[in-house]
């Protein structure tokens, strides 16, 4: 294997590749950019769209929110519909609005179900919003975290999160779970029609963070679950900061949010301004404030192109990426102490590497142009994106990576502070 011609393969599955028009669609930093999974890069869909948008403003101004096309009043609805086939759900089912971190407290003020069943169940690798969120809500309703956070740890010789043990931690106390599709440090899928069948027999739902697979996976949320948050601003493209989306299913409508705000009332009713909270019929009554329109245009350009390409072509594309990357590490990285940590059978859309320096080691990428992303204590994350990564940018970076292991020259890192990692 030692003489296989890496650079022929990868130029031939670059040559084949039936998406290779898409990277193309998109602005690049210089050097290789892996970080994907923490922000997906600009479109230039996004950047026109976003243009197009200030110029409404500038010619219009307020009466924008009407005579634009389509009007900003109705555009998270525009967009929700435009992702809603992405992730397999059905009109109505999607809303757009604020940050991922309010959109997951809204969602656990609006489906915790009390003090009967108080305990929350999350997984010990849960990013940390996450786990803030669900902490300080169940400070909030007078609840202890430190007792009714039900944290399930990790596999401690693979660090892996086993079905079996979420269902051995539900027992009759908890009332609702907060898990990852794909675990943000690993990269581990979770199987989420399985633990979601299996904890609704125990009346427990789940609410499922889709941050590291929406605009990945191929999701089909409306014959599988019924609760989900999700970022758009990492496999979808759509801009630092850009709104959070909630999924509810339709077996929920209408529902009524546990945080009222007007952006979440019937459209027919909003500018009404009635006394009481009238809300949307469908998952919009979840939304609060109102929307940003220059981060909702940038998310509108990703979002069709993404569409145009195919979710199913994505994340064939993404898991042919990972695998080739997966067997450059495995064959030219292991003899240098790489561990490789997310399970092949189970793989999101991102590569978990442990080494024993892994800080000074991403470090070290960061010097040589590779933009990685690390995790404590010693993890880097390759995440070649399906929308912009090419088999070539794997190969460079396994290339770079195994001059810097072989040579050492991650020493001249240890005792460097960083300040973004």
């Amino acid at each position: 294997m030692q003489d296989r011609n890496w650079t022929h393969d990868a130029e031939t599955m670059d040559r084949t590749d039936p998406l290779r028009w898409l990277p193309e669609e998109f602005f690049h930093p210089p050097g290789l950019y892996f970080d994907g999974n923490s922000l997906g890069l600009e479109s230039r869909r996004a950047r026109r769209r976003v243009e197009e948008a200030l110029d409404q403003w500038a010619q219009l101004g307020v009466l924008g929110w009407n005579e634009t096309s389509p009007p900003w009043f109705t555009w998270v609805e525009e967009i929700a519909d435009t992702l809603s086939p992405i992730l397999g759900a059905q009109p109505g089912e999607i809303t757009l609005g604020s940050s991922t971190t309010v959109m997951l407290h809204q969602m656990l003020a609006t489906f915790w179900p009390g003090r009967e069943r108080p305990k929350i169940l999350i997984d010990g690798l849960a990013f940390p919003t996450d786990r803030y969120a669900v902490s300080s809500f169940l400070e909030s309703r007078g609840h202890h975290s430190d007792a009714d956070l039900v944290v399930v740890p990790p596999q401690s010789g693979t660090r892996l999160i086993t079905s079996q043990d979420v269902l051995a931690a539900a027992d009759e106390h908890v009332g609702l779970a907060v898990l990852p599709s794909v675990v943000f440090t690993t990269g581990q899928m979770l199987p989420m029609a399985e633990i979601t069948a299996a904890l609704k027999e125990r009346g427990v739902p789940v609410i499922w963070d889709l941050c590291h697979s929406a605009g990945l996976i191929p999701h089909r949320l409306h014959d599988e679950i019924d609760l989900a948050i999700f970022c758009t601003y990492k496999y979808l493209n759509g801009g630092p900061g850009s709104p959070a989306g909630a999924f509810v299913h339709r077996r929920r409508h209408p529902l009524a949010p546990g945080l009222a705000g007007w952006w979440g009332s019937a459209n027919e009713r909003q500018f009404h301004m009635p006394f009481g909270f009238e809300g949307a019929s469908d998952a919009h009554a979840l939304q609060m404030g109102t929307p940003s329109i220059l981060s909702l245009a940038a998310l509108a350009g990703s979002v069709e192109l993404l569409a145009e390409a195919g979710i199913d072509a994505l994340f064939t594309r993404s898991q042919s990426l990972t695998a080739f990357l997966d067997t450059l590490v495995r064959e030219r990285l292991t003899r240098y102490g790489v561990d490789v940590v997310t399970p092949p059978q189970d793989r999101g859309g991102h590569i978990a590497l442990a080494h024993e320096e892994g800080r000074a080691l991403s470090l070290a990428l960061r010097a040589a142009k590779v933009v990685p992303d690390f995790r404590f204590p010693d993890m880097i994350r390759l995440a070649p994106a399906p929308s912009t990564s090419r088999f070539r940018d794997c190969l460079g970076v396994v290339d770079i990576l195994e001059h810097i292991l072989r040579h050492e020259q991650w020493r001249a890192f240890k005792e460097v502070e960083p300040t973004v990692l």
